[in-house]
């Protein structure tokens, strides 16, 4: 930037944004005491004093420095927001990482659910009792009683229309959906896994977050072997002593029937391991093999094409692209290979190895597809997504696929047990952290730092990372590997620890 003009001299600024990502200078390091940054002497107090006096170049090059101070601040509040946005268009919260965490409360239980104002936690025993707790200090909201067998999970409406690998990482956390408003649960009947018995009776209710109170509640003969969220209905499969299946949609609201759909199966199949789930607006009722025993449209209840979905059973998949082609990922007798196809259907080229799709936090201009090509030693490969040339390939020595993982700028950040970044442009592996393989934190982030578990001479700790260098910003001891990190409405990050729920701030 040009911080001042005067008598046909010139002075230019430089402007380095440290705070960004792709920023790979190394922590600074602190002055000696009486040594100015650059390590110079300090300068006299009153030669300070007289320069201020002094006006003219010195002075505008001064309101050119607070200028510039200015356009830095707005651009680091500007890039937050950015951040921010960005993750919480996947239901991701940010959290206040800038000092150690310190806990706040613990509670009994495991986690059903961080969403609205509430945690609310599935607390086992006979009877069972599920419990929201206020995420500021732990206090009891409310609690209901719940049968033994029941399950609770929250709301989402969107895993019933998830098609692709990308879509099904962004949703992947069924406990986390900050904007839900409702807890879906029901019971299988006896609870036990033999045949089904006569006058067996399977339940499910729609439960209010914000009260604990239900919504609505059907009692239905049979063992319920799945619930399963579409769109604006809920669609529950039954199995029956008969030997049959029943499959019923209802309407979440109010629990009304809107259409069922009785199958016959053979009769050397056992029904009571049977399992059911909604995939791209598909019902699939799939036998104790694998084989899908029916496919219904889950609006209308008519039967349907059953959509392969192999990949969802691999963990591979399919991904579309920001020009509209489509990158398939299966797995063959030679291990997985992915086909780019543009948006007209035709194929670009194929690739052997499985996708990487970290969630974007911030983008760049770069936009490589990265495919973790295996082997011996499993590497990563930087792909041109419209030829498919190979832009770049390096060593991996870690964990990575799926859509784990976050991307800021220039730099990828993920892996397991060992997280590493990596410069989009290179390749080059800018840092890596051994991360406890006994725990698994999530993604818990402030768009600078993120939260790590690690393990050292015996000790367990919650630590924060700077993403610009993989440098250590705090560490605390936790008594207790960490799991399942989410973030809460008021900022409170919440851990699973054991069978405690752990709150910090």
């Amino acid at each position: 930037m040009r911080g001042a003009e005067q008598d046909g001299e010139s002075v230019t600024v430089e402007l380095v944004d440290a705070d960004e990502p792709g920023h790979l200078a190394g922590p600074a390091v602190p002055p000696a005491l009486g040594e100015a940054p650059d390590g110079a002497p300090a300068p006299d107090p009153r030669e300070r004093r007289r320069r201020w006096a002094l006006g003219g170049v010195g002075g505008a090059v001064v309101l050119g420095l607070v200028a510039t101070s200015v356009v830095v601040t707005l651009q680091d509040a500007r890039r937050a927001a950015e951040r921010e946005e960005a993750l919480a268009a996947v239901g991701i919260r940010l959290a206040d990482l800038s000092g150690p965490l310190e806990e706040v409360w613990r509670a009994s239980g495991h986690v059903a659910a961080v969403a609205g104002d509430l945690v609310v936690l599935n607390v086992p025993g006979l009877p069972g009792v599920l419990r929201a707790v206020d995420p500021v200090d732990g206090r009891v909201v409310w609690e209901v009683v719940q049968d033994g067998s029941e399950w609770c999970e929250v709301w989402n409406p969107a895993w019933a229309e998830i098609v692709d690998a990308a879509q099904r990482g962004e949703v992947v956390d069924v406990s986390h959906v900050p904007d839900a408003t409702d807890l879906v649960c029901g019971n299988n009947g006896s609870g036990d896994t033999s045949g089904v018995d006569p006058g067996e009776v399977g339940g499910v209710r729609v439960v209010d977050l914000a009260t604990g109170v239900d919504v609505w509640a059907r009692q239905m003969p049979g063992r319920i072997v799945g619930a399963n969220p579409a769109a604006d209905g809920l669609v529950v499969t039954r199995a029956q002593p008969d030997g049959a299946l029943v499959v019923t949609g209802l309407a979440v609201a109010d629990g009304a029937e809107r259409w069922e759909h009785r199958v016959a199966v053979p009769d050397d199949l056992d029904v009571s391991w049977v399992w059911a789930y909604v995939f791209g607006g598909v019902v699939h009722v799939r036998g104790p093999d694998g084989s899908v025993l029916v496919a219904l449209d889950a609006a209308t209840g008519e039967e349907a094409e059953p959509i392969d979905e192999a990949d969802m059973l691999t963990g591979a998949g399919a991904v579309t692209l920001a020009d509209g082609a489509r990158v398939e990922v299966a797995y063959t007798p030679a291990g997985p290979t992915g086909t780019v196809r543009g948006p007209d259907g035709e194929e670009r080229f194929t690739f052997r190895g499985n996708l990487w799709v970290p969630t974007v936090v911030e983008p760049s201009a770069a936009d490589p597809l990265l495919v973790v090509v295996p082997g011996a030693v499993s590497e990563l490969a930087a792909l041109d997504p419209r030829s498919g040339q190979e832009l770049w390939r390096t060593e991996l020595r870690t964990a990575v696929g799926g859509a784990e993982g976050l991307r800021f700028g220039d730099v990828v950040v993920g892996g397991v047990p060992t997280m590493a970044a990596f410069h989009l442009l290179s390749g080059q592996r800018l840092w890596q952290v051994e991360t406890d393989d006994e725990a698994s934190v999530g993604l818990v982030t402030d768009g600078t730092r993120l939260l790590v578990a690690l393990r050292e001479d015996g000790g367990r700790y919650l630590a924060a990372i700077r993403l610009r260098d993989g440098g250590e910003a705090w560490r605390v001891p936790v008594d207790g590997p960490p799991w399942s990190g989410q973030v809460a409405g008021d900022g409170t990050v919440v851990l699973q620890r054991d069978a405690l729920v752990v709150g910090y701030r």
